[in-house]
């Protein structure tokens, strides 16, 4: 079974969970622009003022590889009247595990990983996760967990949204 693979299914049913839980007591409002039923980017914009007038917050650009699957998620802030790049995650699947990498951007290019997450399966119904984060000193397990589950495939869907 291949693990967590966030597909263009996945974007969209993300991108209409949020929608759906929009009323007037959240603080954000969310667009996507879409081709094909595929999710290019996703908008998130505050509400001020009762929800009468919204700023642009952040965008999210997604890539996907030749399996629909997101290859980069590139984020980008709203500042001064311009988007700013400010981060991106790549997703690396591999048959046993997906690996996701954080990359911030420091002006000029993105900056080497510093924070990693790997999900592996373990056993039929065992999914491991391990967070690591980049020191000047080397490279640190900050966090590791198991997840035991009889369908791992629906709770990997329902993790997702």
């Amino acid at each position: 079974m291949e693990i967590l693979a966030i597909t263009t299914a996945s974007v969209l049913s993300m991108f209409m969970n949020m929608t759906a839980v929009n009323n007037n007591s959240n603080h954000f409002l969310y667009n996507a622009d879409m081709e094909n039923g595929t999710v290019n980017t996703i908008y998130a914009y505050n509400r001020e003022q009762g929800g009468k007038v919204l700023s642009a917050k952040t965008k999210y650009d997604y890539s996907y590889d030749g399996m629909n699957r997101v290859q980069t998620k590139t984020k980008y802030v709203f500042v001064g009247g311009k988007w700013k790049l400010d981060s991106k995650v790549n997703f690396t699947y591999e048959p046993d595990q997906t690996t996701v990498d954080f990359q911030a951007w420091n002006g000029k290019g993105f900056d080497e990983v510093s924070e990693r997450t790997v999900y592996k399966t373990l056993g039929n119904d065992v999914l491991g996760i391990n967070q690591y984060k980049w020191f000047t000193t080397g490279i640190k397990l900050i966090d590791s967990y198991m997840m035991i589950h009889s369908d791992m495939e629906t709770l990997l869907a329902q993790t997702l949204r």
